[in-house]
């Protein structure tokens, strides 16, 4: 945020190609993938479970998807939510429904 309150630096940064910015964009999307799965196997989450993997694998789609399909943000009842976010949700929302019912164990 600092950085874009200099106008020579914002230039420098709007001379990056375009191709390296979208290189950029799937690179840190996949390191913010990978880090959340890091965290479901340190947690123990049963990572084979079938609603851990739809739930894993939908948010990857719909943020890619969303990114792509409509260039970084999806319409939203009049506003724009970013890939990212709007993946979140979508799988916040997935996940809560596929819990529906779900027996928990508790640890002693």
């Amino acid at each position: 945020m600092i950085v874009s309150c200099f106008t020579p630096l914002v230039g420098l940064i709007y001379g990056i190609p375009l191709a390296v910015i979208g290189g950029l964009e799937i690179y840190l999307f996949g390191a913010i993938a990978a880090q959340g799965i890091a965290i479901m196997i340190d947690k123990r989450c049963d990572m084979f479970s079938v609603k851990n993997i739809s739930v894993i694998a939908t948010i990857m789609v719909f943020g890619l998807g969303i990114h792509y399909t409509f260039g970084g943000s999806m319409p939203f009842f009049g506003i724009q939510i970013p890939a990212i976010a709007g993946a979140a949700i979508i799988g916040i929302f997935l996940n809560l429904i596929m819990s529906i019912g779900e027996k928990k164990e508790h640890e002693a």
